[in-house]
């Protein structure tokens, strides 16, 4: 199944609601904005101050935008977090405000003569320039032969030695190597990884599967001895692994590859190199995808073996037999019936992975009475072993399965336990908005409009004011909220009567971040959401609100000189 895209210009789209909100909160935290780029990428990086200080990189496709790396140091495990979304919202607020060629159609134009040349270049010079390039340029040489390495190199062999000499700037290297030498390093890994997909799109499945071989053999043990807090190295390692199962849905994959691959699975999830970052239990739900009915007693030799593998540590203990159950139970899916299945997710329901699966299965079969049970049994486990986190997922299977049997009464009641939970859920408001009846709805809405702002949860309210259509009670909140990013994003939705107060709201936010904040993307960004403000609202009024800051500022050059874009008169 394909993953969507995140990009600079659809985040707001894909991303959750709830964790957008938390970015929004977070893009004044965002320091040390900086941006590096060369012909296909752009990387960026950031501080964010949070509990500690956290720090973002970025590597984001330059002709579509889209975010093809991303990390952060903290401790979510999550795709996305608000540092991160916090980071993008930054990006988008560094883009020029005034109207300039996209770099889209640049690279177009400059492409269309690359294309017009190529036309003309005859093939000894093209070869001749080749040649001299890779001659005096390590990089390009390293890029080129990795680009189309199976020209000529075929086995795991060959292709990790192409692997070895691209990561050898960085290998044997503890602590910090600086970015752009680790970028080269991995430019010619990433020409290696399309030279796979390309050769798997064509049939050419061998080629194809040792270098993926190659990849995961040399990379898995270099996260061990290289600093890869970017997450690059750690990216590609993911990226193998998911296009390996993707492989398996192929139905013209020959039977030999398929056999070879479940067989190094097999030997290679009970490696030693392998262990470490849950790379084993990755290696064998590969072996999983893989596997026949008939190798089933390998399968469980191997889970086995993995199981047998942790001692001593009761909570690694209790991770490694849920993480085998869980990868055990893929293995069933694939090959046994219904009945055996089903007995098999009963005799595991103390791992909440595996609960949540049997919840699912029955739910799907309509046996809503045993869900219900699954689940309330579930959140008593999860309440006594402190998981609030698991308590909360579980009361939502709960309200999907009270909407299936059109149970009012605990669609109401299970939707207000998770809206009432710190983090607001907007999904589960809106359900109460469709199942309370319209003449107890305006007092319950007002209870449920006060709870958010006694959280200061600003951003989930505004979206509620929005919806419900209240400009007057929105306009108060973006007021007290203090978040120009919050402001930014509901102002069309005010309307054109309020845009007065609307002006004032944000020349007390200007005021305010230049009296917090002295530096130059402070500057940068209220002199650009001022110079955005004309032509929308009263132009004489910004006009005077810029100068009274000149006067102010004035011994400030940096903010004089951000602030030119602002006319004087």
């Amino acid at each position: 199944m394909k993953r969507q895209s995140i990009t600079l210009v659809n985040f707001e789209e894909v991303l959750d609601e709830l964790l957008l909100a938390k970015g929004y909160d977070y893009i004044e935290h965002v320091t040390d904005l900086k941006s590096t780029r060369d012909d296909h990428f752009e990387q960026w990086q950031a501080k964010v101050i949070g509990k500690t200080t956290y720090r973002v990189a970025l590597q984001i496709e330059r002709s579509s935008g889209t975010v093809i790396l991303n990390s952060c140091t903290c401790p979510v495990d999550e795709p996305f977090c608000k540092h991160q979304v916090a980071v993008l919202y930054s990006i988008d607020m560094e883009e020029p405000a005034e109207p300039k060629k996209s770099k889209v159609e640049k690279d177009k134009v400059v492409t269309d003569k690359v294309g017009e040349l190529l036309t003309k270049v005859t093939f000894d010079e093209l070869k001749g320039y080749i040649q001299s390039l890779t001659a005096t340029d390590d990089k390009i040489k390293k890029h080129f032969l990795s680009s189309f390495a199976v020209k000529n190199s075929q086995t795991v062999a060959d292709f990790k030695k192409i692997i070895d000499q691209s990561l050898s700037p960085v290998k044997r290297r503890h602590g910090f190597v600086h970015y752009q030498v680790f970028l080269q390093a991995v430019k010619p890994i990433e020409a290696l990884v399309n030279s796979a997909r390309h050769c798997l799109d064509k049939g050419d499945f061998q080629p194809g599967l040792n270098i993926y071989m190659a990849l995961l053999d040399k990379l898995i043990p270099a996260l061990r001895t290289i600093d890869d807090s970017n997450g690059i190295l750690s990216a590609i390692v993911e990226d193998a692994f998911l296009d390996l199962h993707l492989l398996n849905e192929d139905k013209q994959l020959p039977q030999a590859v398929a056999a070879e691959l479940l067989k190094y699975a097999l030997r290679k999830s009970v490696a030693a190199d392998i262990r470490g970052f849950d790379h084993e239990w990755k290696m064998a739900e590969l072996a999983v995808e893989y596997a026949a009915p008939e190798d089933e007693s390998q399968i469980q030799k191997m889970i086995t073996t993995l199981k047998l593998a942790v001692k001593g540590d009761a909570y690694s203990e209790k991770y490694a037999a849920e993480r085998a159950a869980y990868t055990l139970l893929f293995f069933f899916f694939n090959h046994k019936s219904i009945e055996e299945i089903e007995a098999f997710l009963d005799q595991n329901l103390k791992f909440q992975s595996i609960r949540k699966v049997a919840i699912g299965h029955a739910s799907r079969a309509k046996h809503f009475d045993k869900a219900l049970t699954l689940i309330q049994d579930g959140i008593l486990q999860a309440e006594q072993e402190k998981h609030p986190g698991t308590v909360s997922e579980l009361r939502r299977s709960m309200l999907d399965v009270y909407i299936q049997q059109d149970d009012v009464q605990n669609v109401i009641s299970t939707a207000e336990l998770l809206f009432f939970e710190p983090h607001s859920d907007l999904a589960s408001y809106r359900i109460l908005r469709k199942y309370i009846p319209e003449d107890q709805w305006a007092i319950k809405s007002t209870e449920y409009r006060r709870k958010l702002e006694k959280y200061y949860d600003y951003g989930a309210l505004a979206e509620v004011l929005n919806e419900e259509n209240m400009p007057e009670e929105l306009l108060r909140i973006l007021t007290v909220s203090n978040n120009v990013m919050l402001v930014q994003k509901y102002e069309p939705h005010v309307p054109q009567q309020f845009k007065s107060q609307l002006q004032k709201i944000y020349f007390s936010l200007i005021t305010s971040s230049l009296a917090l904040k002295a530096d130059r993307a402070s500057y940068r960004f209220n002199a650009r959401l001022l110079k955005s403000m004309l032509g929308k609202y009263d132009d004489a009024a910004i006009i005077e609100f810029t100068n009274g800051l000149r006067d102010q500022y004035k011994q400030r050059k940096a903010l004089i000189d951000e602030l030119a874009v602002i006319p004087k008169a």
